[in-house]
């Protein structure tokens, strides 16, 4: 293995001339812009910040594009750092992944040129300005408009006397320094050395792998994903590209699946058990055998899902039971027998509820080992549930709690979509608009206020944001700013009392006063909890 120096420069202009490229096996840009930003913050001031790992070869690449072939380097650690350089230094967009859909974004760092005099302590850099840091901070309009603040990019782009004609006078006194500091800010960023190892050309990419889970098992966001997908590419050339592809797929249909869950319901299909920990032990050709079928089950099983109401796994609070569904798919060739679609369905919905996969990967591998071995797995699974959690029928009491986290919520949009349920203001069918998007019933600034002075604050907060004061709607329209009893009494009278009945709110004016509130809640998720048994219980036949 050779060590060397490289500066900043040389690794951008590698990096950008795609002299130098991502294996397969790395995955995407993760890093916030803030973390960006930091970085350049300590370049400018000369600290530490890691090394790069590079591989000398020329097999299975991507480029910051992400695509391309070729090239001298392979980089093994150090992607998330060397990207920020490169977005910041030149200027190009990074692609990153947003609620399953790829975007392109600039990372824009501006640079103070009046900042404190060196060196500053880190302990009070923001306490000096609440606003942010003092050298460097992220593209805000205060910022964009103020003359002392200059667009690192930029500077980079055009060099210092350019950026600076407009932001000082010739006789500004301060003119020289701000030169000065610029001129230290491009030599400080381009001339950083960062200690480089490179492996032999010569390494087997399998082992080249193995180095890159070992010295990535502690970096920056990894998970276990990421290393098991290193292990995968490094035995299956181009299955990022089919991981990738599917994740897509998925995503195009409202369900932002990313690579590594793909992995997880492969490896599901193709040994049985759902942990990632055997990839690297279980045969390559056994899991490329796998991939079509499973391929297939999972968007099966998300048009299973879709028809039984669950048309977006932003309403899941957990993805866990899709894999069972995916494995149930694959075993009936992606055709369930008429006698099984109510069963699966209503296993479906309890699995959700009942969270009988929070407790970790036990109770998967479980139920993974039942629909492998067993004839008829649904009732068993269903009898699981009813162990783990003591019951499946659910009471109103079940239901309290924060509608952000609660397991009940996608039920609640299953049964609104049954019941035709309508936004409250566009009139459209929820979901209609595009995501999931929800509102709450009681929130008025005056009724909150007057119930923290009864209840005190955290309580309220805790009552507030209970998923019993949640309905399907997007937000528009004004209903905000109205009283309670107002809001429903137009929603009653423009759109009528179904309206309110399909999503299982209170036609009682009564329980609409401010005062209320509390019964409210308990007539709403006794209704709630009330639908949901019928529900499930005419899923019981066949």
């Amino acid at each position: 293995m050779e060590a060397a120096r490289w500066t900043v420069e040389k690794l951008v202009g590698q990096f950008a001339s795609k002299e130098m490229l991502l294996p397969e096996m790395q995955r995407g840009y993760v890093w916030t812009p803030e973390k960006a930003r930091a970085l350049i913050d300590s370049l400018y001031k000369d600290y530490p910040s890691g090394s790069m790992l590079l591989w000398e070869a020329r097999p299975w690449t991507r480029g910051p594009d992400g695509r391309g072939d070729g090239g001298a380097y392979l980089l093994l650690d150090g992607q998330q750092r060397l990207t920020s350089l490169y977005a910041i230094i030149t200027g190009a967009p990074v692609r990153t992944r947003r609620g399953g859909a790829v975007q392109e974004s600039r990372i824009e760092v501006f640079f103070n040129m009046d900042h404190p005099d060196f060196p500053i302590d880190p302990d009070t850099e923001e306490a000096d300005d609440r606003s942010g840091h003092s050298v460097f901070r992220l593209k805000s309009p205060a910022v964009a408009g103020s003359p002392r603040w200059i667009d690192v990019t930029r500077l980079f782009r055009e060099g210092e006397s350019a950026v600076l004609a407009e932001k000082a006078e010739p006789g500004d006194p301060n003119r020289q320094k701000y030169l000065e500091r610029l001129s230290a800010l491009r030599n400080r960023l381009t001339t950083y050395f960062y200690p480089v190892q490179i492996l032999d050309r010569d390494m087997p990419y399998a082992q080249v792998a193995d180095v890159f889970v070992r010295v990535n098992s502690h970096g920056s966001g990894t998970r276990k994903s990421d290393l098991a997908l290193a292990q995968v590419t490094s035995r299956w050339r181009g299955s990022m590209g089919l991981f990738a592809r599917l994740s897509e797929e998925c995503s195009e249909k409202g369900y932002d699946l990313d690579e590594g869950f793909v992995l997880k319901c492969l490896m599901s299909v193709a040994a049985g058990k759902s942990g990632l920990g055997g990839v690297g032990s279980t045969p390559i050709n056994q899991i490329r055998e796998s991939w079509e079928k499973t391929r297939a089950s999972l968007l099966f099983a998300i048009g299973f899902l879709k028809n039984a109401g669950v048309e977006t796994a932003e309403i899941l609070p957990a993805k866990l039971p899709i894999i069972p569904m995916v494995c149930m798919a694959a075993k009936h060739d992606c055709r369930f027998p008429s006698s099984m679609e109510r069963p699966i369905t209503r296993w479906f919905y309890a699995a959700v509820m009942r969270g009988r996969y929070s407790g970790g990967s036990a109770a998967l591998d479980e139920d993974l080992g039942l629909i492998k071995n067993c004839e008829r797995p649904v009732e068993r699974m269903v009898e699981n549930i009813r162990l783990q959690s003591g019951k499946l029928e659910i009471e109103g009491g079940d239901l309290a709690g924060s509608a952000a986290k609660s397991p009940f919520l996608c039920m609640m949009y299953v049964l609104a979509r049954n019941a035709d349920a309508r936004d409250w203001n566009s009139g459209r069918p929820i979901g209609a608009g595009g995501g999931l998007q929800y509102v709450r019933v009681f929130d008025h600034g005056a009724l909150r206020a007057s119930l923290e002075e009864k209840h005190g604050a955290e309580r309220v907060r805790w009552l507030w944001s209970d998923v019993a004061n949640t309905v399907f709607a997007d937000g528009r329209g004004g209903l905000g700013r109205l009283k309670p009893e107002e809001r429903l009494k137009g929603v009653a009278q423009i759109a009528g009392e179904d309206a309110l009945d399909a999503q299982c709110v209170p036609t009682d004016p009564a329980l609409w006063r401010p005062e209320r509130y509390e019964d409210f809640l308990l007539h709403r998720r006794r209704a709630i909890a009330s639908s949901i048994n019928d529900l499930m219980g005419s899923l019981e036949g066949p």
